[in-house]
């Protein structure tokens, strides 16, 4: 019916009991690699593990987001959350979503151009960050679910334009102060 579903075969470590975090599926939309994009995903999160990740600006396909690039997530609590590799670096936990059900439908939304990152969840403006310049580079984007049986539907990508740089306006140099300190008198007759 349209759902990309990951099948749950996450194990438990039977000497600590926690969910092993290398127990990740990632599909990588290879199609093309985006520099500034706009992205739209419906996800809902599994009942345990952790979270549904998108992975952006990834240069190699198929990579886990804290080695190649950086994921966008929303954590059980409603943290929004950028966390990358070595050049994101993080967590960086942007903001909580007030009332957020970690069991329903959710949509992702993430506008990055340039080095700004906005994104909004279910419609609402939520977060903008600016990122690292060495972080400015073409990549893939991935559909990620860390050790639990993640949901997505209706991916949506459109890459962007490069942004505008800001002009400059061509101005005239002042006028010299005529005072004993003026940069003339200071440095000398020029011949």
């Amino acid at each position: 019916d349209g759902v990309l579903k990951r099948i749950n075969d996450v194990k438990k470590n039977a000497d600590t009991g926690k969910y092993e975090t290398n127990q990740v599926a990632i599909l990588t939309f290879t199609k093309d690699a985006y520099l500034n994009f706009e992205l739209s995903v419906d996800y809902k999160r599994g009942t345990n593990g952790y979270w549904p990740v998108v992975g952006i600006r990834q240069v190699e396909e198929g990579k886990y987001y804290l080695d190649d690039g950086a994921g966008v997530f929303v954590q059980e609590s409603g943290m929004v959350t950028l966390w990358g590799d070595q050049i994101v670096s993080g967590p960086h936990e942007i903001e909580a979503l007030d009332g957020y059900d970690k069991k329903e439908w959710h949509n992702m939304q993430i506008h990055l151009r340039g080095n700004e990152l906005k994104v909004s969840i279910d419609n609402r403006p939520w977060a903008t960050k600016t990122v690292t310049e060495e972080f400015y580079e073409t990549g893939y984007v991935s559909l990620c679910s860390v050790n639990n049986e993640t949901e997505y539907r209706n991916f949506r990508i459109k890459a962007l334009p490069e942004p505008e740089k800001a002009e400059t306006k061509d101005f005239l140099p002042m006028e010299e102060a005529k005072t004993d300190d003026a940069l003339s008198s200071l440095a000398g007759e020029v011949k």
